[in-house]
């Protein structure tokens, strides 16, 4: 946290790694400003931060003990004046975001005991359609038939589209599935 001008107050996880509306969503609901940046919830007086959250309306009695809760959360963040906001990522305390980062921090909390075999399978030379397909195949996550019953679609049929004969899932159509077998080595010759 920097100067506050590109944190918003109210919508971005700032604070204690929640968010403000969602915590207090009865003061988030009669806030003035519910789009305001952290540099718009207060003022400089002299070298300190103040913070000074304004509302619609007078509180009832109810609301200010949640109004307490926020200030006492207040109370131990201040803003620096002759600095910028920097987002950092939460997996390795960095300030650059890179896709390669990403991917390295899903692979190692996914992976497990396939880790040998998705490197095998990322270090092949092929087409980035054909690794996707591949690693989507090994995670069990293509629009199959079983996978999309799985997450609550209602379908005529879970049976394999092709030969009609088992459910559709990737096991049955990359490798057991007799007509797909048939598409699968047409494709080899």
């Amino acid at each position: 946290m920097g100067d506050g001008k590109d944190i918003r107050f109210w919508k971005d996880k700032w604070l204690d790694n929640e968010v403000l509306r969602v915590k207090f969503s009865r003061l988030f609901s009669i806030a003035n400003e519910k789009f305001a940046s952290l540099s718009q919830v207060g003022f400089w007086n002299n070298d300190t931060w103040c913070w000074k959250v304004a509302w619609r309306r007078n509180l009832f009695e109810w609301e200010i003990g949640e109004e307490n809760q926020l200030t006492l959360l207040l109370d131990n963040k201040t803003l620096l004046k002759e600095s910028r906001d920097q987002w950092i990522c939460k997996a390795t305390k960095k300030l650059s975001y890179t896709v390669n980062l990403a991917y390295n921090c899903l692979r190692i909390r996914d992976e497990g005991a396939n880790s040998t075999l998705y490197e095998a399978l990322w270090s092949i030379k092929a087409l980035p359609s054909t690794l996707t397909t591949a690693w989507r195949v090994l995670n069990d996550s293509l629009p199959m038939r079983a996978n999309l019953e799985r997450r609550g679609l209602i379908l005529e049929s879970n049976r394999c589209a092709m030969c009609g004969e088992d459910e559709e899932s990737e096991s049955h159509v990359f490798f057991e599935c007799r007509v797909a077998w048939r598409v699968w080595c047409i494709c080899s010759e």
